[in-house]
């Protein structure tokens, strides 16, 4: 299993008051409010969050993060914080945050006073996200260590190691296989063969140069099971797969981690 950054923070969180002084704990700021677009998600959903900081002019480098709720507030790593958090200007926004630790949780917009070099909690809500699928890993989590780790370390890491996977369906596109001159060659070639390419991630993720996204399940489309249960879903619908992760790189003009030997887990 992966332990993602915001995993990492979250844990980090929980042992930060033993390494941080008193003069660090500010109380949140009254101008703030912070509010969630819904009180419940699912597990593969996005955190929707409208922040109003238009009363309130006495900090900068504001970022949001969710976190589960009792943890303590200071930061003890700032550089898995700024990986794990989402930069976001001051003003009246409404955004998604990534998938929230399961359970009771809190978005935490943190600041940093004018009189201080270290963050702060500007304003909190509380949210309840839902379960997470047992020995699954979130797509968002497997994107995001794809560009932590490169192409190639990622695809050393995960060869030949078959694992579920979820997230949320975003959209299938059928293609068929022509011939490779292995193929040919070998004469094992038998004709065009019909593939789905379907998009797994989470709604309302921004694209990013640098990095995947998305997930991209390669599906045997000759299966109508595969095509029956493909023609059911909508954007959003949780999925559950099972497949490799073999590399990530640009596919179809499109920045993805490839999932292949891809089928419906359940």
């Amino acid at each position: 299993m992966i332990e993602t950054l915001s995993a990492r923070v979250s844990r980090a969180l929980l042992i930060a008051a033993a390494l941080f002084a008193a003069d660090h704990a500010w109380a949140d700021v009254p101008q703030v409010r912070v509010t969630a677009t819904k009180k419940n998600f699912h597990a593969t959903d996005r955190v929707g969050v409208e922040i109003d900081t238009r009363a309130f002019r006495d900090g900068s480098n504001y970022r949001l993060i969710v976190v589960p709720a009792g943890s303590p507030d200071p930061i003890p790593n700032a550089n898995e914080f700024a990986l794990a958090s989402t930069s976001v200007r001051g003003g009246l926004v409404r955004l998604t945050l990534p998938p929230g630790p399961p359970g009771a949780s809190e978005i935490r917009l943190y600041y940093i006073p004018l009189d201080s070099s270290r963050f702060a909690v500007a304003g909190r809500a509380a949210v309840e996200i839902g379960p997470r699928t047992p020995n699954a890993t979130l797509a968002h989590d497997l994107t995001n260590e794809a560009k932590a780790l490169g192409p190639v370390r990622f695809e050393a890491k995960y060869r030949d190691q078959p694992f579920n996977m979820e997230g949320q369906f975003l959209r299938v596109e059928t293609r068929t296989a022509g011939p490779t001159w292995e193929a040919i060659i070998a004469r094992t070639y038998k004709g065009p063969r019909d593939y789905m390419a379907m998009y797994i991630g989470h709604l309302g993720t921004e694209k990013r140069a640098d990095g995947p996204i998305e997930v991209l399940c390669l599906m045997d489309a000759e299966n109508k099971k595969n095509i029956d249960r493909a023609a059911q879903l909508n954007p959003g619908d949780p999925v559950l797969l099972h497949g490799h992760a073999t590399h990530w790189g640009r596919v179809y003009e499109s920045q993805v981690v490839i999932f292949d030997r891809c089928v419906f887990a359940k």
